[in-house]
């Protein structure tokens, strides 16, 4: 099987017409694009063709920019909707606005199958054309039919979101932010040392707890005072009044000759 290549002619037309623009100063006007099936088979195009083999569709043209590594290569896009389809794309061509074919190019087999919606049923293609004055050529454009949908925006950023590529500078910060925060964590037998250390630390603090130090020195005081009295053993006059003689003084109690003094 002989080899199939692929590429993109200016008609004879097409340059017939570049030729009268340069010459007239007046632009030469491109303003639809169509595609087609080829008729059925793989074909090489040629200058002398005034027209797709077998069209399938024709459509407005999206975008035409000036390619950035050849100021006289023009890329031109346009999009074929999701509700055409069911057929085979081999052929494509750019259509002046009176119908003459411009240039026409060879695909490599493209199915395109009908859907109701949805940005996967959108077929986009781009000819790449070099001609030798891209300055006469005026393209009608038609930019509102790279518009998406809001549910084929939702869609595609949330593919995006999804691709273990996107946001990589993001997941690099979170990534860092992660590892920072499991650096400084502690486990809990960690936690739990730590605590107790703290609590240690404070409790034999010489400052820590004044107010109930102030207290239990209060209570000592009184404590060491009530001891005083009331454990030690009396083995001398104990009262506070002391009577030289009982003349005149009536007391009822019993007498004790030993300590000499009566016991109530």
């Amino acid at each position: 099987m002989a080899e199939q290549l692929y590429c993109t002619v200016v008609t004879d037309v097409g340059s017939a017409k570049i030729t009268q623009a340069i010459q007239s100063g007046d632009p030469y006007m491109i303003v639809n694009a169509a595609v087609g099936d080829g008729g059925g088979a793989y074909y090489m195009p040629t200058p002398a063709q005034t027209e797709l083999r077998r069209e399938v569709w024709r459509g407005q043209i999206a975008a035409c920019e000036i390619d950035q590594n050849s100021p006289n290569m023009l890329n031109v896009k346009f999009i074929i909707p999701p509700d055409v389809g069911g057929w085979t794309v081999r052929e494509a061509c750019l259509l002046d606005i009176d119908g003459g074919m411009l240039a026409v190019c060879n695909l490599p087999d493209t199915q395109k199958a009908v859907y109701s919606v949805g940005t996967t049923g959108k077929l986009t293609i781009v000819m790449h054309i070099v001609v030798t004055d891209a300055g006469v050529l005026q393209f009608e454009i038609h930019p509102e039919l790279e518009s998406v949908s809001r549910e084929e925006m939702n869609t595609a950023i949330a593919m995006h979101d999804a691709s273990p590529t996107a946001h990589s500078d993001l997941r690099a910060q979170i990534d860092t932010t992660i590892q920072s925060a499991i650096a400084n964590f502690y486990t809990k037998d960690e936690t739990d040392d730590l605590i107790s250390d703290a609590i240690y630390a404070h409790d034999t603090g010489a400052d820590a707890h004044g107010d109930v130090r102030a207290g239990v020195a209060g209570l000592d005081s009184r404590v060491s005072a009530l001891e005083v009295i009331v454990g030690g053993g009396i083995s001398t006059n104990p009262f506070n009044v002391t009577f030289l003689s009982l003349s005149g003084v009536t007391v009822t109690g019993v007498w004790n000759k030993t300590q000499g003094r009566i016991e109530f």
